[in-house]
Parts: C-alpha cells; structure tokens; sequence
C-alpha cells in the first residue's frame, strides 16, 4: 500500500523511493528536516557600498556615483529579497548513519515525506496467510 507519492518520492508500507536513493522502512531509525538560513553578509554589502556611493554621489552632485549608488542599494535588496530557503531531509539508517535524503524549497512537503515515513513505520507488518 503507497502511503504517499508525491514531486517523485513514493513511500510505501516497506520502503521509501527517493530518486536515486532507495532506503527500506526498516532501517530507517530517525528523520529530521534542517532548514538553512538566508546569508546576510553579501546584500548588506552591496546595499551599504551602494548607498556610500549615492552619499558620494549626491555631495559631489555626480550621476556617475549615485546612478550606480541606486542600482547597489536595489540589487542588494533584491539578493536579499530573492535567496531560496532551502530545507533538507535527513534519514538515519543502522548501515549507512545519517544521510541526506531530499532537499526542497517546499517544507510542508518534507513534513509530509516525514509523516508518511512514520506512519509507515508505526505500521505493524502483516502476516503471511
């Protein structure tokens, strides 16, 4: 029975398909869901580099420092603005420790991943008949 198949990963009452990385439900002993966090150093930089440009720009009344000035601060913005937070999936097995298992921008979606791998290992097994 397929608990969950979703964006390619398939988790069954035995297994779980990651693309690339088959892993059976019963050596998998933990799951975690890391969240990297956004860089702040380079758009600040640029933003502040930017706006001692506009300054310069603006006390000398020169377009050749403040135009550029303008476009660092909005550059420095949107990298800001723009940076993908990536969430990773992390399964624990006896014979492999700690991998990483699925990366997505999506952290709903690795909850979900996450859910069904537990479900599926709170499932007892069935017997033969």
């Amino acid at each position: 029975m397929t608990i969950l198949n979703e964006n390619g990963v398939t988790v069954s009452e035995t297994a779980v398909n990651i693309p690339g990385q088959p892993l059976r439900i019963s050596d998998i002993r933990s799951t975690r869901v890391a969240s990297d966090t956004r860089g702040i150093a380079l758009p600040v930089s640029i933003s502040v580099i930017g706006a001692i440009l506009l300054v310069i720009g603006f006390i000398r009344a020169s377009g050749a420092f403040w135009v550029p000035g303008i476009m660092l601060v909005v550059v420095g913005w949107l990298a800001w603005w723009t940076q993908d937070t990536r969430h990773r999936l992390f399964v624990t097995t006896e014979s492999k420790g700690e991998v990483e298992a699925l990366v997505s921008a999506d952290k709903a979606f690795l909850e979900r991943v996450v859910a069904a791998i537990q479900a599926a290992r709170n499932t007892p097994p069935k017997s033969a008949s």
